[in-house]
């Protein structure tokens, strides 16, 4: 992850082309990649990463993380529900939920369980994190015309690409 470099951001979505699917093209290429089979694979690679992950996407100081880390698991079976990482840093604390989604709907989906899991852990500078191997400009409409407190990344294994709203642009 070394080579990321300088994150590709943008503000708008008159900064784009629009691929009639919903999926965002950015120099004639659609933003979806294949290069990880399961979520377990961006979490390894992040994992794997993490040093650089913390300070170029993040642009914060790793402090620790966790992986799965339960929520409450009393409500829905004995797995219950987990968020997929925890990073504390030292300026907030990262709620992220990681997609590597066959369609759109499923980064659409995301919105809801990353809100539902930041209510949960009270810590008094968080941000929620939705990390994705596939672009939907649906899903960053949605979350920037409700203005909701989420990032929205794409992720591969040389860039990351953030969909910069109201809230953090």
């Amino acid at each position: 992850m070394a080579e990321v470099g300088r994150p590709l951001k943008f503000k708008t979505v008159e900064d784009l082309e629009s691929a009639e699917n919903g999926e965002i093209e950015i120099d004639g290429r659609i933003l979806s990649n294949k290069q990880f089979d399961k979520e377990k694979d961006i979490e390894r690679f992040i994992i794997s990463n993490m040093e650089e992950f913390v300070s170029y996407i993040l642009e914060d100081s790793l402090i620790s993380y966790e992986v799965d880390k339960p929520i409450d698991i009393q409500r829905f079976g004995p797995r219950g529900r987990r968020v997929d990482l925890l990073i504390k840093a030292q300026k907030k604390t990262y709620i992220i939920e990681i997609k590597n989604p066959s369609s759109g709907t499923e980064n659409r989906a995301a919105i809801g369980q990353i809100l539902d899991y930041g209510r949960e852990f009270l810590y008094p500078k968080k941000e929620l994190i939705i990390i994705t191997t596939k672009f939907d400009i649906n899903t960053a409409m949605t979350i920037d015309f409700y203005n909701l407190p989420i990032r929205y990344i794409y992720l591969d294994k040389v860039r990351f690409l953030e969909y910069l709203n109201k809230n953090n642009d």
